[in-house]
């Protein structure tokens, strides 16, 4: 223990340093339990103590050094260095001083005896070699039995890993073992099975990620989750991975017998007709469970439902995962829900998950999400569905037959069907936020949304498939089809009627119909409705701008008459109201408004549209160098006292003029509001010298 701690530096001779050296050195060769000291400078140093333990744990971690042997002789020199004697095969080291001579043709009892101090049997050191053998587990598995029982894991009651030897007992043995103590079970490792796996009711887990378990031919179905009746399977099964050599049809990867708030993370399914089917047992359910990121590939339904009597799916998640079946021509339903027979599969969710097709010719998949038979209230949200090529055999990506309700699909990237062919489809189905990226090239594809009635419908409410009633009277933007185009040409909206009447509007704007034009077209400025309605033409069609320098709406008169009003804006209210608005992709940058008796001209000004405000320079100069004019102009000889000339204002004040920019021949013009604010600087300016001129001339006044 340093009681001064000097810090003086090595080779010192003060009297303090000597006695904190005293000190520490002797707990550093006498203490017998303190494994470390303190130097004076406060570093931490091992004890003699401590060293020799660490030289006691390093040489039994080291194990025995083997050599050969009595019989050929040999020279010992370290303490745990093990010699053999051939006649036996065991092994002895030598408890005496070293080096040990050891001369050819000896033998344990005649070269020093077996006791304390000489030679002492070491009969464990096969067994360490076999332990200490990197593939001691698979050479020697029943040194590890004991452990990996402790540890759960399924080699423990014997399963085989490498593919090869049948391990379906044993793994079924390693699960009763689960079932009877509530402990969870660990695999790693690729394994075989003849026959399927059963996970029966309990409260247990598995682990398996890393393990890969095949199943023989002929297995109908691999993984049974539960068992039936009212005690369902509650665990959680990580990283389950199984597959067929071979895809059979008619079989089931995992099977959802009996199972409540139940987890499965991250299964990988391949080769099976039904990768994960929810097919409850009698008065079952499959329910509150999750199933987070399945990988299912090659199969003929990725997520089947469909329940008996008596029994539901209901409340379950999918999040994430890939659902795949690249298999040329195999008719495929990625997600199937079907309660033509159970109690309800309904309240289902199924998150970001990733729904694929065969990327190349021919039929594959009928459709990527199919709900049917009175299952309802599902939801589908952020489902990404992707088919290249001849797209999905039925023409439509997702399916809501008939009977099926109160579903939801919010932003699916995807086309949408609800068929009704049998004329019983309740029209509840709610569909939100749904974008959809459409096929690159010319292939058959089905339009976003499609509904379908083949039956008549006698409930006013169900007779049209899209009904939007506005109740909220207050005002404000709202509206029900917003749709923005970038297409040159061709047609955007196309409507037609039984009558053949067809309402097109096309992709620059132009309204096309033979039923109704959407403004009022007259003949001449005598026609009475020419300034009676919202929008008036003269024996023009379009409302198409001729180029980018003319306007879509141009008021001309031409005619003797010398009145006449181009534009006209008319409110019954006089409170405050926006008559025109300008914009640009940077947002509003100016309207004209009225309140009840007034005009505003207003320029975009917010102080969030800026940065770098502050307090702008003295305008003096700029003020002084503009040039104020007296002119007349030349259309009409009338005469303006005062004003400026905009190629000369340009040079003191740029801000305020346009420019014709490269056109020699374009006329420039003024902004007159843009020096309003050097005004405004230049008579505070002003102010600020009045008043210290009133200070200098009253101290003045003060003086004399």
């Amino acid at each position: 223990m340093t009681k001064y701690a000097t810090m003086n530096p090595l080779g010192s001779t003060s009297p303090y340093d000597l006695f904190d050296n005293a000190q520490n050195f002797d707990i550093a060769f006498n203490s017998i339990t303190a494994a470390m000291w303190l130097d004076r400078f406060g570093k931490s140093r091992h004890t003699w103590y401590g060293l020799e333990a660490m030289a006691k744990a390093a040489i039994a971690a080291f194990g025995y050094i083997t050599m050969d042997s009595f019989q050929t002789g040999a020279t010992l020199t370290l303490p745990n260095q093990v010699l053999r004697d051939t006649s036996t095969g065991e092994y002895y080291r030598w408890d005496g001083t070293f080096p040990k001579v050891i001369p050819a043709g000896s033998t344990p009892a005649a070269s020093g005896g077996i006791s304390i101090g000489a030679w002492l049997s070491v009969g464990d050191a096969v067994l360490r070699g076999q332990i200490s053998d990197p593939d001691g587990a698979e050479k020697y598995p029943e040194l590890q039995m004991a452990r990996w029982r402790d540890q759960g894991d399924i080699r423990g009651w014997g399963a085989k890993s490498g593919g090869v030897i049948d391990s379906a007992a044993e793994i079924a043995a390693a699960i009763s073992w689960a079932v009877s103590t509530g402990n969870d079970l660990t695999a790693s490792g690729v394994f075989r099975c003849s026959s399927g796996i059963t996970l029966p009711t309990g409260r247990y887990s598995l682990n398996f990620t890393g393990a890969k378990i095949i199943f023989d031919a002929g297995v109908s179905v691999a993984v049974t989750v539960g068992t039936a009746g009212s005690d369902p399977y509650r665990g959680t099964i990580r990283g389950l991975q199984i597959e067929k050599t071979n895809y059979e049809g008619s079989d089931i990867g995992v099977l959802l017998l009996n199972c409540v708030e139940a987890g499965i993370e991250n299964p990988v399914v391949t080769n099976f007709s039904k990768a994960i089917a929810c097919i409850p047992g009698a008065s079952s359910r499959v329910s509150y469970s999750t199933i987070l990121n399945p990988t299912l590939t090659n199969h003929e339904y990725g997520f089947y439902a469909k329940p008996p009597a008596s029994s539901y799916v209901n409340e379950n998640t999918v999040i994430g995962g890939r659902f795949a079946s690249n298999v040329n021509g195999r008719l495929v339903d990625q997600i199937y829900l079907d309660n033509s027979t159970g109690q309800g599969v309904q309240h289902n969710r199924f998150i970001g998950v990733s729904i694929e097709g065969f990327n190349g010719a021919g039929a594959c998949g009928r459709t990527a999400i199919n709900v049917v038979n009175d299952a309802n209230q599902n939801i589908f949200s952020f489902c990404r569905t992707e088919k290249y090529g001849t797209g999905w055999s039925s023409g439509y990506s997702v399916t809501f037959g008939a009977n099926t309700s109160g579903n939801f699909l919010e932003d699916p990237r995807i086309d949408v069907t609800i068929s009704d062919a049998s004329g019983l489809n309740q029209w509840d189905t709610r569909l939100g936020g749904i974008k959809r990226v459409g096929h690159s090239t010319a292939v058959s594809a089905s339009p976003m949304l499609k509904l379908i009635r083949q039956q008549p419908l006698n409930n006013p409410d169900t007779k049209f498939a899209i009904d939007v009633e506005d109740t909220y009277s207050a005002s404000g933007d709202a509206g029900f089809i917003k749709y923005t185009s970038k297409r040159g040409s061709g047609n955007v909206i196309e409507i037609t009627t039984f009558y053949g009447d067809v309402l097109k509007v096309k992709g620059d704007g132009e309204f096309v119909t033979a039923i109704k034009t959407p403004y009022v077209e007259t003949t001449s400025t005598t026609d009475p409705n020419y300034f009676n309605s919202k929008i008036v033409t003269v024996g023009a069609k379009t409302l198409t701008p001729a180029t980018a320098a003319t306007g879509l709406l141009v008021y001309s008169n031409t005619s003797s008459n010398t009145g006449g009003v181009g534009a006209e804006f008319i409110t019954s209210n006089v409170a405050g109201r926006q008559h025109i608005s300008f914009s640009n992709p940077n947002g509003v940058v100016g309207s004209i408004s009225t309140n009840a008796n007034s005009t505003a001209y207003n320029t975009s000004s917010d102080g969030s549209l800026k940065y770098g405000i502050e307090d702008a320079a003295d305008p003096g100069d700029i003020i002084d160098a503009i040039k104020v004019r007296q002119f007349y102009w030349k259309s009409d000889d009338s005469y303006q006292a005062y004003g400026v000339i905009a190629q000369e204002l340009y040079e003191a004040f740029p801000d305020a003029v346009t420019t014709g920019g490269d056109d020699p021949d374009a006329k420039w013009s003024v902004d007159y509001s843009k020096p309003v604010p050097l005004l405004i600087k230049e008579m505070q300016q002003m102010r600020k010298r009045e008043q210290l001129m009133n200070q200098r001339i009253k101290a003045l006044e003060e003086k004399l």
